[in-house]
């Protein structure tokens, strides 16, 4: 039997459980993941280990075996396709183009930095844009290349305890059994450890499988098994003030080619708005708009 599984510098035998009987003993038979309790066993899918309890987790089973992305199980065409993870840096001209984010908040690089997080790190639902850091595992239900085990939010495939820290960006409200979630988060968090959670407020419906909204107040109160020590904004208002006047735009007339010239152009005139968010940050009523809001909690 193999001892020793790494990604990212991470050992994920040492973390991992089986989700089906909650055991710990999880190791290499034959090539595949197996519990030692229950016999389960967990196949690799492009040499990515799926550790989800197939009589729970059936939705996301039968999407993978029908080898759809999180972009093809979006049945309304709502969502882009998501960015490959690159370690380029962004050139000028990405910057002054409407696809720009224009971030107040903090990123996960000064989150991890300024709490001084050291030891694994959960990376919650990182999809092709995983951190891709030693000590940081992303766990997502796709079979994306930055993605190191397909797992469950709702019933995490980790031991209790073993990450220093969990960053999750926009995935919250994509999972209807949020209690659960939460659950999960504080469980498999060390004692002492942070979470970094960024969810929309003020934003438009961008999938098929998208439930809740939440304001700062009402993020704290779902987090309240945490210690709640910083809060604020991610994406300030201006963000979703281009989003809105160009959604107005994209059904106007009967004619596809009209809306979409329509909406380019808007898109472009539009999108300088968002630099206004630098000017708001710190502003508390500015939180009150705003895109994409934060809690930071300690366990």
């Amino acid at each position: 039997m193999k001892t020793e599984i790494t990604r990212n510098n991470v050992n994920l035998l040492k973390i991992l459980r089986c989700p089906a009987c909650e055991d710990e003993r999880i190791d290499i038979v034959n090539e595949k993941f197996q519990c030692l309790a229950c016999g389960e066993k967990y196949r690799l899918l492009n040499n990515i280990p799926v550790i989800v309890d197939k009589s729970f987790s059936f939705e996301i089973i039968n999407n993978l075996k029908n080898n759809m992305s999180w972009e093809d199980y979006d049945s309304d065409g709502i969502t882009k396709k998501i960015a490959e993870y690159s370690t380029n840096k962004k050139s000028i001209y990405q910057y002054i183009t409407p696809s720009h984010r224009v971030q107040v908040g903090p990123t996960y690089e000064s989150f991890l930095d300024t709490y001084n997080i050291s030891g694994n790190v959960l990376e919650l639902g990182g999809g092709p844009n995983s951190l891709q850091i030693p000590g940081v595992v992303n766990c997502d239900i796709n079979s994306y290349k930055t993605v190191d085990i397909i797992g469950d939010a709702r019933k995490l495939p980790f031991k209790d305890g073993v990450f220093k820290g969990i960053i999750c960006n926009s995935v919250l409200e994509h999972i209807f059994e949020v209690e659960k979630v939460v659950d999960e988060c504080f469980r498999v968090l060390d004692k002492g450890g942070y979470i970094f959670m960024c969810v929309p407020q003020v934003c438009g419906r961008h999938h098929t499988v998208d439930y809740f909204r939440w304001t700062v107040p009402g993020l704290k109160r779902q987090f309240s098994k945490f210690s709640i020590i910083n809060q604020g904004v991610i994406l300030g208002p201006a963000m979703f003030v281009s989003h809105i006047v160009v959604s107005l735009f994209r059904s106007l007339t009967p004619f596809k080619f009209v809306n979409s010239t329509i909406c380019f152009i808007l898109e472009w005139l539009f999108f300088p708005l968002r630099f206004l968010d630098i000017l708001g940050k710190g502003n508390r009523d500015y939180e009150d708009y705003a895109h994409t809001i934060y809690i930071i909690g300690k366990k």
